[in-house]
């Protein structure tokens, strides 16, 4: 026992002695910052969040959704039955400005006020965020590159003070990287890319959500009636000649259960059967009809035809009512179990020990629509989607475009964790090599003042005779921003980088 405390001691040293020199592991003697520790919670937590909703989005497609409704999310009625549901192509392309992921029920009010405060508070506030995120860590790069490799003082300046993300700056941004780029390529590209994403950010926000009228699905009944889906229900057989029966009538449907369709049933629950494992001589009140049928036919055979043991004029007996040849003309559908045609496990071979349905095909499925017959076809041919009304008022409800949402977060992931390799190859780099962070603000803009006024001195430019363009253009032509970095007492100037470059990978490799 106190080896095991002693090793479980150790390993919590060891982490906590990680985390205080992580990024320094030359240098034993730096304090522990505990504003990185909460910068990096808030980060990991940022990031598991879109990769949690990304990972969402991957798995909607493949059918985990509560609705099975066959009014889809583009507002068409899709019905297959029973194993071909009507499936929404989540990526199809069709979809990719239509509203398809989409909540509640809605007045009209409402759906536009929540689409108003999205574009708002995200649109333009998500754009102001990733806007400040962005050019904090670019600003932490551009230190770290103007020692290694000059830049022109006009990406300096968008960089580090102007911070626009206007399409001009990104446009003058990538021109001052092709004339005279930084340290690294992927990062101006990444730097371009980023101010793009920022620039379109609130169309992108905008154009993702809407509001879109709350359909149910109904059935045109023949008599011209619109019937609730839910009010329809599965038939295992139809008694052609149920008059011959007090209380049915001739083609009397016999559902899968009950005696009759319950308008407050849900789609969910269409389906419904009679259990097969029930014992035949107690089972629940809406599945003796079904019973009573399965014995008769068991009996007597469908169709009026007769079983295998049935002799022509014999009379037969359903529900304790004794009837004249012949049996009664039961047409049977598609049947879900061996409750509905158990009579087969009378007549099976000793080659087939498990009787087989013989209604197994599911293309004959057939459902009760108000008083008619209609198969899976008809179903879907009369089905139909109507926006539900609250008095006067269509309901409404909001969401996305599936398609649009799913690009923006991988956008969104994208560039967070491209901001994250950014900021800790570059935070890192100068922490290791003790290169502190160059000033900001008004302090910072005298110092390049200063430089630039050094520079135009040098190349014999005397600047108050120039007028501003012109000034302007000798800048761009003649002058490049090399803002001298600020270093420890102990750094080699002739070396800026004694330490060499901070990697994530390298870093992880020497670790484990």
């Amino acid at each position: 026992m106190p080896s095991d405390e002693s090793s479980i001691t150790k390993a919590f040293k060891d982490a906590f002695y990680d985390l205080k020199i992580f990024g320094n592991p030359h240098k034993n003697n730096r304090p522990f910052e505990l504003s990185l520790v909460r910068q990096v919670l808030w980060v990991s937590c940022w990031n598991l969040s879109v990769l949690g909703l990304l990972i969402y989005l991957c798995l909607l497609p493949l059918g985990f959704s509560d609705e099975e409704s066959p009014c889809k999310p583009d507002g068409e009625f899709r019905f297959g039955g029973i194993d071909r549901p009507g499936r929404f192509e989540w990526w199809a392309p069709m979809g990719f400005f239509q509203i398809t992921l989409s909540w509640g029920r809605l007045s009209f009010g409402t759906a536009k006020l929540i689409d108003v405060i999205w574009d708002l508070v995200v649109g333009r506030g998500g754009q102001a965020f990733m806007a400040l995120v962005s050019w904090r860590v670019f600003v932490e790069y551009l230190q770290l590159s103007l020692i290694t490799k000059p830049a022109t003082y006009s990406t300096v300046w968008l960089i580090r003070f102007q911070k626009d993300n206007s399409a001009l700056a990104t446009w003058k941004l990538a021109a001052g990287f092709f004339k005279v780029g930084l340290a690294s390529k992927k990062v101006m590209c990444f730097m371009i890319w980023t101010a793009l994403l920022i620039l379109a950010f609130p169309t992108f926000a905008s154009s993702m959500t809407g509001y879109t009228p709350y359909n149910k699905a109904y059935v045109n009944s023949t008599s011209g009636k619109l019937i609730q889906f839910p009010a329809i229900a599965p038939v295992a057989y139809v008694i052609r000649d149920g008059d011959r029966v007090d209380s049915l009538s001739k083609d009397y449907p016999v559902l899968w259960k009950g005696n009759s369709t319950r308008t407050s049933r849900s789609s969910t629950e269409l389906y419904e059967k009679c259990d097969e494992s029930e014992d035949v001589n107690n089972v629940q009140a809406d599945c003796q009809l079904q019973r009573d049928v399965s014995q008769y036919i068991q009996l007597y055979g469908f169709e009026g035809k007769g079983g295998h043991e049935t002799k022509h004029g014999q009379k037969t007996r359903f529900r304790n009512k004794t009837l004249e040849w012949p049996p009664l003309n039961v047409k049977a559908f598609y049947l879900p179990n061996s409750f509905y045609w158990n009579w087969t496990a009378n007549h099976t071979d000793s080659a087939s020990p498990a009787p087989l349905n013989p209604y197994r095909d599911s293309s004959t499925l057939t459902f009760l629509v108000e008083d008619e017959i209609y198969n899976v076809k008809d179903v879907q041919a009369e089905g139909i989607c109507q926006p539900i009304k609250n008095g006067e008022s269509i309901e409404y409800q909001w969401g996305f475009s599936f398609l649009q949402l799913f690009v923006m977060v991988v956008l969104l992931h994208s560039w967070s964790i491209g901001l994250v390799v950014l900021w800790a190859t570059a935070h890192l780099t100068l922490q290791r090599n003790d290169i502190t962070a160059s000033p900001e603000g008004w302090k910072s803009l005298f110092k390049m003042t200063d430089r630039i006024k050094e520079q135009l001195m040098s190349a014999g430019i005397i600047w108050e005779n120039l007028t501003d363009k012109e000034l302007q253009d000798e800048i761009q032509l003649l002058l490049t921003g090399e803002p001298v970095p600020i270093l420890s007492e102990e750094s080699d100037l002739e070396k800026p980088l004694p330490q060499g470059h901070f990697s994530l990978l390298a870093s992880y490799l020497e670790r484990y």
